[in-house]
C-alpha cells in the first residue's frame, strides 16, 4: 500500500474512532428510523427518507448524499437516537462522517454524524447489498 493511501486509511479511522471529550453526555432527545439506498463506483450517490420523533410529534424527512472511495450497491435501515437538537429547523442540514466497511450480503454497523446546527445522529443499523466502503460520506437532510 502506498505511503498516501495508508495516510488516508489513517486518517479515516482516527476520524471513526475519536470522540469529542464531553464532561455530561446529553440524552437523546428524540429518535430516527430510516432507508437509505446507495449505488458507488468510487464516486457514489446515495438517497432515502426516513421518520424522526421529536417532541412527542413526528416528522418525515429526505435524504441526499455522496460518498468518494466508495463501490457497491447497498440499501441499509438504520435507526437511532438524536442529540443536541434544540429547535426542529435544525434537524435539516448537511451531516458528515467518515466510515470504513463492507457489506457482502448482508451485515450491521453503527455510525455517528454530525450536522453543521451540532445536531447528531447516533446510528445502528442493518444493510443488504455488496459494497465497499472506505469514504467520506456526506448527507443533506431535509424535512419534508
Amino acid at each position: 500500500m502506498s505511503r498516501g493511501w495508508r495516510g488516508l486509511v489513517a486518517l479515516m479511522v482516527t476520524c471513526l474512532v475519536a470522540s469529542p471529550v464531553v464532561a455530561e453526555e446529553e440524552q437523546p432527545v428524540g429518535t430516527v428510523e430510516m432507508e437509505i439506498k446507495s449505488v458507488a463506483l468510487l464516486l457514489g450517490a446515495t438517497w432515502g427518507e426516513g421518520k424522526l420523533v421529536y417532541g412527542g410529534k413526528k416528522y418525515t424527512f429526505s435524504i441526499s448524499g455522496v460518498s468518494l472511495i466508495d463501490v457497491g450497491v447497498s440499501n441499509l435501515r438504520a435507526k437511532g437516537g438524536v442529540r443536541h437538537l434544540r429547535q426542529i429547523a435544525d434537524f435539516s442540514g448537511t451531516y458528515a462522517a467518515a466510515a470504513v466497511g463492507a457489506i457482502v450480503g448482508g451485515g450491521a454497523g453503527a455510525i455517528t454524524m454530525q450536522n453543521e446546527h451540532g445536531v447528531t445522529l447516533e446510528l445502528t443499523g442493518v444493510g443488504q447489498g455488496l459494497q465497499l466502503t472506505l469514504a467520506v460520506r456526506r448527507f443533506r437532510v431535509k424535512l419534508e
